[in-house]
């Protein structure tokens, strides 16, 4: 297996997600470990920083978004740590009213189902 697909694996081990919480816990190195995305300066900032997984790139890469800013910085996965998982919700209405339920809520109502 070669480093790009070795980390490609990782990646998906991680369980990362679009709406996490992350932390990113230290500078990497350009191309470090198989990641395609590169240290730039202005990333320093962000070290210690907690944002929301906005996106994955195609080549596996996080993008990362902090407070307002509308730009989002990509960051390989092993220098994130998660500091809050984002949580499935899932809109049920019964008899015309609308309500927010969990996954596993929800998976118990459509077994009920099926």
């Amino acid at each position: 297996m070669d480093v790009r697909n070795a980390y490609k694996t990782l990646l998906k081990a991680s369980g990362f997600k679009v709406g996490d919480k992350v932390k990113v816990l230290r500078k990497f190195e350009s191309r470090e470990l198989g990641c395609m995305c590169s240290w730039h300066t202005e990333k320093e900032k962000s070290i210690g920083q907690t944002g929301k997984i906005t996106c994955t790139t195609f080549g596996g890469d996080i993008g990362v978004r902090f407070g307002s800013n509308p730009r989002s910085w990509v960051f390989p996965f092993f220098v994130l740590e998660l500091v809050e998982s984002v949580k499935e919700t899932h809109t049920i209405t019964i008899d015309g009213k609308s309500t927010e339920v969990s996954e596993d809520v929800y998976n118990e109502i459509k077994n009920l189902f099926e």
